[in-house]
């Protein structure tokens, strides 16, 4: 299969079930820069976006664009891309697109801080592929999430639901720290680890959740073959103060007994699942989805 274009979003601590560590991560997922493509989009806020630039890990015959929503652009690309006056408030989020000698306003519905640097790829993609400043604009503006990727639903009286894929430690402490700028109030997370894998990552994430959340309940995500118990037990070794954490098991239960306790302008993140509708104990998925529970409780 041939790719006319790679982008490289970001690199954090994940299946290191299947890989060595973080280096040999880096190296499985530099092989697809090292094919013949024609553009190369890479975000350089990232240390091993960065890298792959730096230690000339793309084809040569690639076209390299720097990506940066932190003032990191690398001039050693052949484009430079950047969000600039970056602004988050409760309808979404704003910036500065800045391309060559040229600037367009861009105002966003989606969520997280983090979601700038999507956009950037968005439009990296659409420039490269000959589309003009102006009319990238528009293309994000319009631009909607997906579900289970910092997905709101609305509670009233302030309050929200946000539904997202985050399972790993960075990913915990992007999405907390990324919606942080649009909660009045205090910010609520519910999270578990999946069994049959990365059990290393499970106080990390713990700890994530501790510096960067008001209140956490720990709870069950897809155990598999592990005994929930012992996955949860990792996962407490991670947090400084364990005594103000929840331990609320079914995952449905933990939801519910949360959103119970949301106050006017609280949010509540349920991190892990995402857009899955199943959960799997055992060998057996279950039909399942945080969205429904949510939903459920919101009509009762």
């Amino acid at each position: 299969m041939r790719f006319d274009t790679a982008v490289f979003s970001n690199l954090s601590r994940d299946h290191l079930d299947y890989h060595q560590d973080m280096e040999d991560y880096f190296l499985a997922k530099a092989q697809l820069f090292a094919r013949p493509i024609r553009h190369a989009l890479i975000n350089t806020d990232d240390a091993y976006g960065r890298r792959l630039i730096e230690e000339r890990r793309i084809h040569p015959q690639a076209e390299i664009w720097s990506l940066s929503a932190e003032g990191r652009p690398l001039s050693a690309a052949h484009h430079q891309l950047s969000a600039q006056d970056v602004r988050l408030n409760a309808e979404g989020l704003a910036f500065t697109l800045h391309y060559k000698e040229q600037s367009q306003a861009v105002q966003s519905r989606l969520l997280a801080r983090f979601n700038v640097a999507n956009l950037l790829n968005v439009a990296a993609c659409l420039l490269s592929g000959g589309q003009d400043l102006a009319q990238t604009a528009v293309v994000l503006a319009r631009l909607q999430g997906v579900p289970g990727r910092v997905e709101k639903i609305d509670l009233g009286e302030g309050r929200a639901a946000i539904v997202d894929y985050a399972h790993t430690a960075g990913a915990i402490e992007s999405v907390l720290q990324g919606i942080r700028p649009h909660v009045q109030g205090k910010l609520s997370l519910i999270f578990g680890c999946g069994g049959d894998r990365d059990a290393g990552k499970r106080p990390l994430m713990a700890a994530a959740a501790e510096r960067f959340a008001d209140t956490v309940i720990v709870t069950d995500d897809n155990p598999r073959s592990e005994d929930p118990q012992a996955i949860i037990a990792d996962i407490m070794q991670g947090f400084e103060a364990p005594e103000k954490v929840q331990i609320i098991q079914p995952r449905e239960a933990a939801i519910r007994t949360a959103l119970e306790q949301l106050q006017a302008g609280d949010t509540l993140l349920i991190a892990g699942k995402g857009h899955e509708n199943y959960q799997i104990i055992g060998t057996s998925a279950y039909e399942y989805s945080d969205q429904a529970v949510i939903r459920a409780w919101k009509t009762k």
